[in-house]
């Protein structure tokens, strides 16, 4: 076992049962009908906009993580 925070030890957990796309960061929003990009940074949520079509909002969420310097393996 290692010492970690729980903010740590959340990168390590698979995607939720409850995650609409599959993919991590990006979600379906019912209301707006459009697919919402996010990234968790410095323990709190950052919105990346809303998109038509998922693979834009997908990309907009690997942007993120290069510019934030996220490694490959960072949710």
């Amino acid at each position: 076992l290692r010492d970690v925070t729980h903010l740590e030890n959340k990168k390590n957990s698979k995607k939720q049962s409850n995650n609409t796309s599959g993919i991590t960061g990006v979600r379906w929003s019912e209301k707006l009908k459009k697919w919402n990009a996010y990234i968790g940074c410095n323990g709190k949520i950052i919105s990346l906009g809303h998109f038509v079509q998922k693979k834009n909002a997908v990309m907009a969420r690997n942007e993120a993580k290069i510019s934030l310097g996220f490694h490959k393996n960072h949710a």
